[in-house]
C-alpha cells in the first residue's frame, strides 16, 4: 500500500511539474498574437495561371498573416507551416514558408519589435494542390498554422525558441 501511495504521489508531482512548466512556456508567447487575412480563406476549385512560371493547382487559397508583439522582447519569425485537414480530420496537405519563399538575403521572415505589428510574408502566399473534398462542392478545410521563431532580434544570436499555433477554416 505504501509503494502504491509513493507511486501516486510521484505521478501527481510529475503531472503538476509538467502542467506548471507548460504554463510557463506559454507565458511570453501568449502575448504574441497572429491573425490571418482573409479570416476565412476562399478555396478556388480551378487551376490558375499566375504568370509564365507559376500556376496554382486547383483547390487553392491565398493567405497572409499579421502579427502583433505584445511582449517586452523582440520576436524573430523564422518559418510558417500550414497543415490542411479534410472534414474527417485527415491531414491532406502540409506546406511551409521560410525566408527563401520570397527573400534570399535573410535567415528569417520578420523581426517584430516589442509593441509593434507586422505583416508576415510581404506578399500574399498561395496554398495549392489540395485534393478534392470528400463531399462535392464543400470546400471547408481545417487549417493548423504554426509560427516558428525565437525571442531576440534577427541580427543577433537566436534566443529562446517559440512555436505559436492558431487554427482556421476555409470556405
Amino acid at each position: 500500500m505504501a509503494n502504491r501511495l509513493n507511486f501516486l504521489v510521484k505521478i501527481t508531482f510529475l503531472l503538476l511539474y509538467l502542467f506548471v512548466t507548460a504554463q510557463c512556456g506559454e507565458g511570453k508567447i501568449k502575448d504574441f498574437e497572429i491573425s490571418i487575412f482573409p479570416e476565412t480563406p476562399f478555396v478556388y476549385p480551378i487551376d490558375q495561371q499566375v504568370d509564365a512560371d507559376t500556376t496554382y493547382s486547383k483547390n487553392w487559397f491565398l493567405i497572409s498573416f499579421n502579427a502583433t508583439n505584445n511582449t517586452s522582447e523582440y520576436l524573430t519569425v523564422a518559418a510558417i507551416f500550414i497543415d490542411v485537414f479534410d472534414v474527417n480530420g485527415n491531414q491532406i496537405v502540409e506546406t511551409g514558408f521560410s525566408p527563401t519563399s520570397y527573400n534570399l538575403t535573410t535567415a528569417y521572415i520578420e523581426v517584430i519589435p516589442p509593441g509593434d505589428t507586422a505583416t508576415l510574408l510581404k506578399t500574399t502566399q498561395a496554398v495549392d494542390g489540395i485534393p478534392d473534398p470528400s463531399i462535392p462542392n464543400q470546400y471547408t478545410y481545417r487549417l493548423k498554422i504554426r509560427i516558428e521563431g525565437w525571442f531576440g532580434n534577427g541580427t543577433t544570436d537566436p534566443g529562446e525558441r517559440f512555436s505559436k499555433v492558431i487554427f482556421a477554416t476555409t470556405k
